[in-house]
């Protein structure tokens, strides 16, 4: 893939997730998620480190990695119409955590970064929500890593 390509498609990512965002902003609120999400939740740190690469030609992209939480994880998901990507992260355990992900630029830095949003998923991780985001590289063939971290919620588990 050359860099204008990748430029290009970088370019409809930001645009479209900043549209996205900005109107996502007045309904995926914490209380609403709460809402969702009914039983006792506790905030954790959580962290994510992957490596993959994002296949422009076929639309999907494929990383693996280790997760706080999850422990080493695979998935391959398709890119949206507005260059997110739905997927899920498949466990050793074979549980999954639901997420979208979008990169974007932080206008004050310029730094690329990779924003998750996890939204529920099977087994352990049937309640798991929050967001995290941290600095991504791409390049010019579509390789990418990313380093993510933030709080999310996870269900008090009853003894």
């Amino acid at each position: 893939m050359n860099r204008s390509v990748l430029e290009f498609g970088l370019g409809i990512v930001i645009t479209s997730s900043l549209a996205v965002s900005g109107a996502a902003a007045g309904s995926a609120t914490v209380e609403n998620l709460k809402q969702d999400y009914p039983r006792p939740h506790t905030e954790v740190w959580f962290k994510l480190a992957a490596g993959g690469q994002i296949d422009a030609a076929a639309g999907t992209a494929s990383f693996a990695g280790q997760a706080s939480h999850v422990g080493q994880f695979t998935t391959t998901a398709p890119i949206n119409p507005w260059g997110g990507i739905d997927g899920t992260l498949i466990s050793a355990s074979g549980d999954t955590l639901y997420y979208y992900l979008f990169f974007a630029e932080d206008l004050p830095s310029g730094e690329l970064r990779a924003y998750f949003r996890l939204v529920g998923g099977t087994g352990g991780f049937s309640n798991f929500y929050g967001g995290i985001q941290g600095p991504a590289n791409i390049d010019e063939d579509g390789m990418f890593t990313m380093s993510v971290s933030g709080r999310i919620n996870i269900p008090i588990i009853d003894p």
